[in-house]
Formats: C-alpha cells, sequence, structure tokens
C-alpha cells in the first residue's frame, strides 16, 4: 500500500553562528542550493532549443527568521564593521565569514538522520530588515555559504 516514506528527518535544529546561538527560530531553518548552468541552444529545431547543459556551479543559502533580541541575530546588522558604521570597504567575505552549525534536537528522527551540518564559512547575505515596534521583533537573516578552500559547503555527521 503506497503511503508516506518511512524515513523521515524531522526535528528541530538549533543554530550557531561563530560558536553563539542564534535562539529560537520562527518556522524552519530553509536551505536553498542554486545550481548554475551554461546553456548549449541551437536553432536546429527551433530558436533557442536547449540541446544540453553544463554544470557551471551553485550558491547555497541558509535562511531563518530569529525571534530573539539577542546578541548574535542583531551582530548580523554588523557584518563589516560596528553597529551603525559603515566599516571597511573592498573586504572580502571570506574575510568576515564565521562557522555556522545546526545541530538537531536529541531524541527527534533528524538526531539520527544528519544529526549535524557544519557550513565552515556562513556570511549574512545582503541586506537585514528588523521590525521594530509593538510586535515582537523578527530578524529575517540569510546567510550565503561560500565554499572552503577543498570546495566544501558544509559537512554533515
Amino acid at each position: 500500500m503506497p503511503g508516506f516514506a518511512k524515513t523521515t528527518a524531522t526535528g528541530h535544529y538549533v543554530a550557531t553562528h561563530d560558536s553563539t546561538t542564534m535562539g529560537i527560530v520562527e518556522r524552519a531553518h530553509e536551505w536553498e542550493n542554486q545550481t548554475s548552468k551554461v546553456r548549449i541552444t541551437s536553432d536546429d529545431y527551433g530558436q533557442g532549443t536547449t540541446l544540453d547543459n553544463l554544470y557551471d556551479g551553485r550558491q547555497m543559502f541558509v535562511q531563518m527568521f530569529c525571534l530573539e533580541w539577542i546578541a548574535q541575530p542583531k551582530e548580523q546588522e554588523n557584518a563589516y564593521g560596528t553597529a551603525g558604521t559603515l566599516g571597511s570597504t573592498g573586504v572580502q567575505d571570506t574575510d568576515h565569514a564565521k562557522s555556522l552549525v545546526m545541530t538537531a534536537a536529541a531524541n527527534t528522527p533528524a538526531a539520527t538522520n544528519h544529526a549535524s551540518r557544519t557550513c565552515p564559512l556562513a556570511i549574512q547575505d545582503g541586506s537585514l530588515r528588523s521590525h521594530m515596534g509593538n510586535l515582537p521583533r523578527i530578524l529575517p537573516i540569510t546567510f550565503e555559504l561560500l565554499p572552503n578552500s577543498a570546495g566544501t559547503y558544509y559537512t554533515e555527521a
């Protein structure tokens, strides 16, 4: 009888960036993998028909919605300098990227199937909007994962 897959990896994960907790998050940590391809086209079968693609790398991102107004989520506003300052321009992201570690909560299916992911180089990607008003402050943070010198975005244990 067909049904739901028996192997699941559900469960809460805790995130740390630069060994400091990101706190409670809303929903889940969302992973995005963007593959880059170079299209090989021809007009043999119509203008612009794709015959094949060449893999040309990837970009990886992790997004989270932090619910706690604590040090590490707030620090993401200052990836290149101190609070309220421009910081140094012309520096490479790898100079500022820190490790991002995701660890599954104990006694969940996720704890036995990909219990942790360690991203050696993660940096806040671009703009960051913080909501400051009567509602709880939610910090939507997207980390861009950068490959290390071995070409590794993350390892799993």
